[in-house]
C-alpha cells in the first residue's frame, strides 16, 4: 500500500467511524480518539515527499561530481608540472595518489588533493619556471576546501533524507496497525446485522493502484513508494 493510498483510505474510515461513532462508544472508542487518528493522518500528509528529498540529493551529487571533475583536473595539470622537474618513480609521486584519479573514492581524491597541495607549497621555486605561483597553489587549496564541503553536503543530504523516510514509515506503520484495529471492530459491530455497513469497514486495496518502492540509492528517482508493512 502506497502513502497515498493509507492517507485515502484512512480517512474514508474516519468518516465512516464518525458515522457510526455511537456504536464504536459502545467498544471504548470515542469521538476524541477519532479525530486524533485523522490528525495523525494529516501530519504523514504533511512529512516532505520522497521526490523532495531524492531531489535534495540528486542537487548535492550533480554539485559534488562536476567539482569533482574539476579537482581531478587541477590534480592533472599540477603533476604535468612537476613530471618535468622530477622521474616519475620519485618518491614525490610514491607518497601521493596520482594515478587512476577516477577510480579513488571522494574521500581519496580530496586527500591526493591535500598531499598533493602540501608537495606543491614545499617545491613552488622549482615550479614557478612553469607558470605554477602561490596564486594557483591557492586557488587549488580552496577548491579542495569547497570538494570537502560538497562531500558533506551530499552525506547530510542522504542522512536527512533516511531520517524523513525512518520517520515517514513509523508514522506510516503506527496509522495502518491503528486502522486494521479500527476496521475489525466496525466488521464486528456490523457483521451480524448489516452486510452493507459491515462491508463499510472492508479495505479494499485492489481499487488503488500500486506505485514504485522507495530506493536507497543516491539520486534516484520514482513515486512515493511504498512503507513495509502496507
Amino acid at each position: 500500500m502506497s502513502y497515498a493510498d493509507l492517507s485515502a483510505i484512512s480517512k474514508q474510515k474516519v468518516d465512516t467511524m464518525l458515522r457510526d461513532i455511537v456504536e464504536f462508544e459502545g467498544f471504548g472508542i470515542n469521538e476524541d480518539e477519532v479525530n486524533q487518528f485523522f490528525e495523525e493522518i494529516r501530519s504523514l500528509d504533511q512529512f516532505r515527499t520522497d521526490d523532495d528529498l531524492r531531489g535534495c540529493v540528486s542537487q548535492a551529487v550533480i554539485e559534488r561530481n562536476d567539482l569533482k571533475a574539476s579537482v581531478q583536473h587541477e590534480i592533472r595539470v599540477f603533476v604535468s608540472s612537476l613530471l618535468r622537474i622530477y622521474k616519475q618513480n620519485n618518491p614525490i609521486f610514491t607518497r601521493m595518489r596520482v594515478g587512476g584519479l577516477t577510480k579513488l573514492t571522494d574521500t581519496q581524491l580530496f586527500r591526493t588533493g591535500e598531499s598533493l597541495h602540501s608537495t606543491l607549497v614545499s617545491v613552488l621555486p622549482s615550479l614557478e619556471v612553469y607558470g605554477v605561483t602561490q596564486a594557483t597553489i591557492d586557488s587549488f587549496y580552496t577548491m579542495l576546501q569547497s570538494f570537502s564541503e560538497k562531500i558533506t553536503d551530499v552525506n547530510n543530504a542522504v542522512n536527512e533524507r533516511n531520517k524523513f523516510t525512518h520517520q515517514r514509515i513509523s508514522k506510516a506503520n503506527d496509522i495502518y496497525d491503528k486502522l486494521l484495529i479500527y476496521t475489525r471492530i466496525g466488521k464486528t459491530i456490523w457483521e451480524e446485522s448489516n452486510e452493507a455497513l459491515y462491508n463499510d469497514y472492508v479495505i479494499e486495496r485492489s481499487n488503488y493502484s500500486p506505485e514504485p518502492t522507495i530506493s536507497e540509492d543516491e539520486g534516484d528517482s520514482g513515486g512515493e513508494g511504498e512503507f513495509p508493512n502496507g
